[in-house]
Formats: structure tokens, sequence, C-alpha cells
């Protein structure tokens, strides 16, 4: 548990926000253990809600001009909301549809990304 603790420490004292919201993923395990016999139902939940979160953080990190993980962000986003589909109760034709929509998305994003990325690039001459 020191490891990750100093991982965490070093990642605060060079303010690299991105790995200090990665390195959080170690945490998770140890609600099972909070939990106790409701784990089960709790701690997958909790994993959800969490990658969830750290998705949107490593987006939002690169948007507040910080550095982040965008396209890591993306792409946690959308393989949780593949595997949520698989779980849910909806129409083969519907999961179709849904799968689709996050491809698109998905490359919407690389593409805005991208063009962001060129347009603040300094111009070297």
């Amino acid at each position: 548990m020191t490891s990750p603790g100093l991982f965490a420490f070093h990642a605060i004292r060079t303010s690299r926000w991105a790995v200090l919201a990665v390195t959080s993923i170690i945490l998770t395990p140890l609600f099972g253990l909070i939990f106790g016999s409701s784990a089960a139902i709790a701690v997958p939940w909790l994993m959800t809600l969490h990658l969830l979160v750290l998705g949107i953080t490593l987006i939002v990190l690169e948007f507040s001009g910080r550095r982040g993980a965008p396209r890591l962000g993306a792409a946690l986003l959308c393989v949780l909301l593949i595997a949520r589909m698989f779980e849910s109760e909806l129409s083969l034709l519907a999961k179709g549809l849904a799968f689709i929509v996050i491809g698109v998305a998905f490359l919407a994003f690389n593409i805005a990304m991208g063009r962001l990325k060129t347009r603040l690039a300094p111009i070297k001459t």
C-alpha cells in the first residue's frame, strides 16, 4: 500500500492530475472490504461510477489547460458504455444502434481533438 501512496504523492507534487486520477483505481478493491457481504451489489456500481468519473476527468483536464489524456478518457467511456450495453435487456437492434452511435461519437471526438491540437500547436517556420 505504500507504493501507491508514494506514486500518488509524486503525482500531486509534480501536478500530474491525470496520473493521480488513474492511480485512484487502486482504491476500488478496498471498497469490497468495506462493504463486506453486500459487496457483490455495491462494488460493480461503484467501479462503474469511478470509471465514469475517471474518463470524464481525463477529458476535462485537457480542456482546462492541464495535462490530461482526453483520448484515453474517451476510450474508457466508450468501453464502459459498451460493457454496460452487454448487460442490458435491450433488443439486439437497440444494442446495434447504440454501438454505431458510440463508434461515430468516438471518431468525431478524435477528429475534434486532432483539429484542436493542430490549431494550438505553434507554427514552425
